[in-house]
């Protein structure tokens, strides 16, 4: 009886009496700051051998300025390298769950670190191991020149509202000046302590030295000559809650904000324009097809747009073969002249050739003229300054003019498009396409059927060029969600590019088809204040930006806009097409130019 019991104890301890699992003891971990691209050693004894091991974090993650995370738990496969030590590697995407996918940032990590070994078979039992209490430091990739100077800037505030002076040091950073009476004076802190904690974060430079929201206490540990102490000092006032969570209210107000002024601008004026002609042309569409302006059939007004926008020449779809094989070529970061040059190179070619045959190119009274010539190739420079605008902001935002590196500061999402989160490109690339828009003459480039000539060859080819750097710059480009480096990831990934390229040569066929047969030499007035102008302005603000250092504030606005402007645009847009729709099928529905208030 005796014996039974003790195997019933036993068995309910270690799960069943021929599972019984090997017991090994984790005794270090290194090194404890750590990089993405280092591996973490787990030393310990007791590391069965041929199995395949995992390491799991348990705890709280530290980040300056922003509230512990709790319940943490994070998994990781590792591999055995020695008898008694395995390693993990930090991957982007571990180095993502621990500083932060989007904002990432320094992290502390404090809690257990566990380490699994799975079993043999399906019938054994995982080995464990734990060790308690460990201090991990985890350094991004990369992180913004706006955000860590502004996280700088926060720190550097939070010293003066102390009462203090901070220097580097080597481990921490060291108090330089203490003024009397201060926060910090009161609290004990003295000149030549190094702080080293700062509520739970490591602090490697001004940037780690941010209280929590809503703390009305700090903890410090600092080194005090050869001692370690702690003390609390006085944090209560800095800041009061945490920008992060006014996201809700801010993107309502941005929502709401934005279709105001989208309404109340030239755009909105603009829109209701295109409403009225779209419903117009679409009740004409219908009325030549089934005889009764009532019946609509979007197939009907597709078919009519292709037919009468799209090239049909061999030329036009030879250079359209030769358009898409250049999205294919950036897209797979390989270059056509220099990594760097593709970027302006490409439109700049493609811009002189249409300079150059808009200069050789007879008039509408089938003469030449040095006048005539002129005139169209200066209309022809005016109506690609939002080109030239573009390439600039995106330069300037990016920092960088190479395809893979612009593409890969953007999301898969729309809201991680650029056209989204920089409020200066997503402007100018609107712009663009209405640029795109009016033709030098009347006889417009998409109808081939109507004009060949080499004018309309060289629009065309502009276009191509255009609509390949506005999907890779401004509209996310070639990155597709949850893709990895597979050969169809990257198949869906071109296929991606090429679609947003080809949807945007849709969308200016469309605005042509809409708004009928416009010209450039009809366009002066709208072409420098309309577009010139407002390009000018996105220029300058964008190298305001770039150097307008961004506190928590108005980082959590520039966070919350790229949501806040792409709910805009949706709503506008569905509200534009449920305004066409009961224009077309109710005839007697009154339409306005601006029906929008």
């Amino acid at each position: 009886m005796r014996r039974f019991v003790l195997s019933c104890l036993f068995a309910l301890g270690c799960g069943s009496l021929d599972r019984t699992p090997n017991l090994i003891d984790v005794t270090e971990i290194s090194p404890r700051h750590l990089e993405v691209g280092d591996r973490v050693r787990v030393s310990g004894s007791g590391f069965p051998e041929g199995r395949p091991a995992t390491v799991t974090l348990r705890g709280e993650l530290y980040r300056a300025g922003e509230a512990p995370q709790k319940g943490l738990r994070i998994v990781t496969d590792a591999q055995i390298v020695a008898p008694h030590a395995i390693e993990a590697l930090i991957t982007p995407e571990l180095a993502g769950k621990l500083c932060g996918a989007v904002d990432a940032r320094h992290t502390t990590f404090r809690g257990d670190v566990e380490v699994s070994f799975a079993p043999k078979s399906g019938a054994g039992v995982e080995v464990l191991g734990r060790l308690d209490g460990v201090s991990i430091d985890v350094v991004p990739s990369f992180r913004g020149d706006q955000a860590l100077y502004a996280a700088r800037a926060d720190g550097a505030r939070f010293a003066r509202f102390l009462g203090i002076s901070l220097g580097p040091s080597p481990d921490g950073l060291q108090v330089t000046q203490v003024e009397p009476k201060s926060r910090a004076a009161r609290a004990g802190l003295l000149a030549s302590d190094v702080v080293q904690e700062v509520d739970g974060v490591v602090v490697r430079g001004p940037s780690d030295f941010i209280p929590p929201p809503n703390s009305k206490n700090s903890e410090f540990v600092l080194r005090r000559g050869p001692d370690s102490l702690v003390l609390r000092v006085d944090s209560s006032g800095f800041r009061y809650s945490s920008p992060d969570t006014l996201r809700p209210a801010i993107f309502v107000i941005g929502l709401v904000l934005g279709l105001c002024l989208f309404l109340l601008s030239p755009l909105g004026r603009w829109l209701g324009v295109l409403e009225r002609s779209l419903s117009e042309r679409l009740r004409g569409t219908s009325r030549a097809r089934s005889g009764s302006a009532k019946t609509f059939h979007p197939g009907r007004a597709l078919g009519a747009l292709l037919s009468s926008e799209l090239p049909e020449s061999f030329l036009s779809y030879l250079a359209l073969v030769a358009g898409s094989a250049l999205v294919c070529l950036l897209s797979l970061g390989r270059s056509v002249i220099a990594a760097e040059l593709d970027v302006a190179v490409v439109p700049a070619a493609t811009l002189s050739g249409l300079v150059v045959t808009a200069l050789l190119t007879r008039g509408r009274d089938q003469t030449w003229s040095p006048k005539g010539a002129l005139g169209r190739a200066l209309w022809v420079l005016l109506f690609n300054t939002p080109l030239a605008a573009f390439l600039i902001v995106t330069a300037l935002a990016a920092g960088s003019l190479r395809p893979t590196d612009i593409v890969g500061l953007q999301g898969a999402w729309p809201w991680q498009w650029a056209a989204f989160k920089d409020p200066a490109i997503g402007c100018v690339a609107v712009l663009v396409l209405l640029s795109m828009v009016p033709v030098l003459e009347r006889a417009r480039p998409f109808a081939g059927s109507r004009r060949r000539g080499s004018l309309a060859l060289a629009e065309w080819i502009h276009s191509l060029a255009i609509a390949a750097l506005l999907s890779l710059l401004a509209f996310g480009g070639y990155a597709v969600p949850g893709a990895g480096t597979s050969a169809l990831s990257i198949g869906l990934g071109l296929a991606l590019a090429l679609a947003k390229s080809w949807l945007v040569l849709l969308a200016v066929a469309a605005l042509r088809w809409c708004v009928g047969s416009v010209d450039m030499a009809s366009m002066k007035r709208p072409a420098l204040l309309g577009l010139a102008l407002p390009s000018g302005l996105a220029v300058i603000a964008e190298l305001f930006l770039d150097r307008f250092a961004a506190g928590p504030v108005v980082g959590t606005l520039v966070a919350a806009l790229p949501a806040a402007a792409l709910a805009s645009v949706t709503l506008a847009s569905a509200f534009l097409i449920w305004r066409v729709v009961r224009g077309v099928r109710a005839p007697n529905h009154e339409l306005r130019v601006q029906s929008w208030l």
